[in-house]
């Protein structure tokens, strides 16, 4: 890949549900029903997916998406407070375990489809073009996406709010580091900072629309809301051409196939070819 100081052409990759697609199917109902039966959450009364959603995470989503704390403490103190205003007695010992476990093998689900191995070495390849992976996400994910990317193969380090220095590698910029949501121009400081000026850019998202129905999150009006939001924003941030690649994959569909789809649209648009 070019040194991030020459580059021309910015590739801007989401992850939850769009690199990996392991984390929205550990949300569908009945997986999410195991795993909180499996973690002990159901034993503590955390026992269906609609107390989870709309007691822990959709309360305390800006909270664990903008700041350090982490998704396992975040839910663990949703969950006391949950637990105290039912029984008004907690086990602090038991119900963070139990979060810890939960937390633990939502990471563990969340990996990095292999379908997208040669696409990430095709966009890092690309001549004068820089790769940020942009999510919004608890704190543990920055770790946990830079080691997905190594795993297969992929120079990568964390874009904080304090940029490193130019770098070969792609860089990982986290909502939860940064301490804002990718809608918000701040957001984009630390990698215009690092990448600098560029004439396109592609974006690789499906805007939350393979997230879980129960996230609020993947509520339709905000998925369109936030892909219109997110070309206009980038138009503004970077002063450059933005080509949107909506990845979305539907029940039944061919993952891979539809990776292909959107990931040839965004080398199709950054290809110094099309210059």
């Amino acid at each position: 890949m070019a040194a991030v100081g020459a580059v021309d052409s910015l590739a801007v990759l989401d992850f939850s549900g769009t690199l990996s697609l392991g984390g929205a199917r550990f949300a569908a109902p009945t997986r999410l029903s195991g795993e909180l039966r499996r973690s002990g959450l159901a034993d503590l009364g955390i026992a269906s997916p609609e107390v989870f959603w709309d007691t822990l995470v959709n309360p305390t989503w800006h909270r664990g998406s903008t700041t350090t704390d982490g998704y396992a403490t975040v839910l663990s103190a949703a969950t006391a407070e949950h637990l105290r205003d039912r029984d008004g007695d907690v086990d602090d010992a038991a119900m963070r375990a139990a979060v810890q476990r939960f937390a633990d093998r939502y990471f563990a689900a969340s990996t990095i489809e292999d379908a997208w191995r040669p696409w990430l070495h095709r966009l890092a390849d690309l001549p004068h073009t820089a790769v940020v992976v942009a999510t919004d996400h608890y704190a543990e994910a920055t770790v946990h996406i830079v080691g997905e990317l190594v795993r297969l193969g992929v120079d990568a380090i964390a874009l904080r709010a304090d940029p490193p220095a130019r770098h070969r590698a792609v860089l990982v910029a986290n909502s939860a580091d940064i301490g804002c949501h990718k809608q918000d121009p701040a957001f984009w400081d630390p990698v215009v900072d690092a990448v600098g000026a560029v004439d396109r850019v592609a974006v690789v998202d499906d805007f939350g629309a393979n997230e879980d129905e129960a996230d609020a999150y993947a509520h339709d009006a905000r998925v369109r809301h936030r892909r219109r939001a997110t070309t206009s924003l980038l138009m503004d941030v970077f002063d450059a051409d933005v080509t949107t690649c909506a990845f979305v994959v539907a029940a039944g569909d061919d993952a891979g196939a539809a990776i292909g789809d959107a990931a040839s649209g965004a080398v199709d648009a950054l290809s110094p070819r099309n210059g």
